[in-house]
């Protein structure tokens, strides 16, 4: 708005909407025999709709509200990648 009150339009800017990626469930494999580091996650990716994703894997918990809220440490993360696979897993 300039000094008379009116409207006027200065330096548009073209806003891109994209909506976010889209998931199926992950596929997850438990360990073939007790102690045998067979177990893996596989994040299965539909659609990307143009971002470049990271995954990260943590051995703890991380309530969904503090996702939300990035009230976690990604330093914390015991693998990232970026094809959303984490193979060679047992339990803790």
């Amino acid at each position: 708005m300039h000094r008379n009150n009116c409207f006027a339009f200065s330096n548009t800017v073209p806003i891109e909407f994209r909506p976010a990626a889209e998931f199926s469930g992950a596929t997850i494999e438990d360990q073939a025999c007790f102690g045998d580091p067979s177990g893996s996650i596989q994040m299965n990716l539909l659609d990307d709709n143009g971002y470049q994703l990271t995954y990260y894997l943590f051995d703890f918990d991380i309530p969904q509200i503090d996702v939300i809220n990035d009230n976690f440490n990604i330093n914390d993360a015991i693998a990232a990648n970026a094809s959303g696979y984490f193979g060679n897993l047992m339990p803790r």
